[in-house]
């Protein structure tokens, strides 16, 4: 598992691919979701959902199928929408919201570095836009990049979305972004960084 996530953090997809076969039925399933995402990444979106399926199917309660199912819902949300039209949507309403939307959270939950990223020592970031209604919760999370490409996607995305700011009725629904950084620190800990 930590050969794989470092060669796809090199964005080395033939050598993840190589380990893939090699592995055979065997394959690990992380190894397996870091194939669907070299496929998804290459454009072949439809290989990338069969991977995602089998890895869904095999074991229903394991970490990589909530991986899974995560990335085919995002592919989901994306078939009427571009990525990149989804990215201008979220920037424009988040130079038109007024510096009054301007919240304190509330209640904020910490995400969980991803084991196989932390045991290879993979860092990244993701950047998030977030709806925030009156009454303090989160809302309409997506992640609009990643680096690397959707290894820390779901734990940002899933804890963001259980955030609380505080409440206030005069507030419209307003929209945020908010970039995670997950860091691993000197002593080897894992550290996760907001800032945007």
């Amino acid at each position: 598992m930590v050969d794989g996530h470092r060669l796809y953090a090199r964005q080395d997809c033939p050598g993840v691919h190589r380990l893939v076969l090699e592995s055979g039925d065997s394959a690990e399933p992380f190894l397996r979701l870091l194939d669907a995402y070299c496929a998804e990444l290459g454009g072949d979106v439809a290989a990338a959902e069969d991977l995602y399926r089998e890895i869904a199917a095999a074991d229903p309660r394991a970490s990589a199928a909530h991986e899974a199912l995560f990335r085919l819902r995002d592919i989901e949300s994306l078939a009427g929408e571009a990525r990149a039209r989804r990215k201008e949507r979220a920037f424009a309403a988040q130079s038109a919201a007024s510096r009054s939307d301007v919240a304190e959270v509330d209640t904020a939950a910490t995400p969980v570095y991803p084991p196989g990223a932390y045991a290879a020592a993979i860092q990244g970031w993701v950047l998030l836009d977030y709806a925030v209604r009156s009454d303090g919760t989160v809302t309409d999370v997506v992640a609009l990049e990643s680096e690397p490409p959707f290894v820390f996607d779901r734990a940002a995305v899933a804890t963001v979305g259980q955030w609380i700011y505080a409440a206030d009725v005069t507030r419209e629904t307003f929209r945020k972004k908010l970039r995670y950084e997950f860091r691993i620190d000197r002593i080897g800990l894992p550290r996760v960084r907001d800032d945007y």
